[in-house]
């Protein structure tokens, strides 16, 4: 038996992002000029546009690339299935741990403990892929103003099943 209360806490999460796609506010996508007086009011105004400007280049742009690469592996592979798509996606991701291999990368980790982390890491990896190619088959070009919309964190993407949110706005879009 579930626990009402945690029940309204998983739905609160759907509701959040389809109330953004009902009344969407998008990305500020230029970066702001300084202002070139004092005055507090053209300060705030450049604050608020500036962290508009970070938020696209930080949540949006990432999740762009990650489109167009699945487009692109879609394009390149058109008899693939679902799960062949993610395994050509999955190539993509270097196989250090699933984490990207810089100069400030930590060494791979052996303790035999870690198993179960690095596993998590694969399935979010591949749940955030699963999420991007259904967005792709499902809505086509408007994939990106589907984002823009809801304005999803990547945690969203990764730990969430997003299709009941691309449902939901391909009804009020009529798509």
């Amino acid at each position: 038996m579930s626990d009402p209360e945690s029940d309204d806490i998983k739905k609160d999460w759907k509701k959040k992002f389809i109330d953004q796609i009902k009344s969407p506010s998008y990305y500020k996508k230029t970066k702001p000029f300084l202002p070139n007086s004092t005055d507090p009011e053209s300060w705030k105004k450049y604050r608020i546009d500036l962290s508009e400007y970070l938020e696209h280049s930080m949540c949006l742009e990432p999740i762009c690339s990650e489109l167009s690469l699945i487009d692109i592996l879609i394009s390149e592979n058109p008899g693939y299935d679902d799960e062949a798509i993610i395994n050509e996606y999955a190539k993509t991701v270097i196989d250090n741990k699933n984490t990207p291999k810089t100069k400030l990368s930590r060494e791979i980790d052996t303790n035999p403990y870690s198993y179960y982390k690095n596993v998590r890491k694969k399935s979010c990896n591949m749940r955030f892929a699963r999420n991007l190619l259904a967005a792709t088959k499902q809505l086509g070009n408007s994939k990106y103003d589907f984002f823009e919309r809801a304005r999803f964190p990547m945690s969203i993407i990764i730990d969430k099943n997003i299709t009941p949110i691309i449902d939901e706005y391909k009804t009020i879009m009529h798509i």
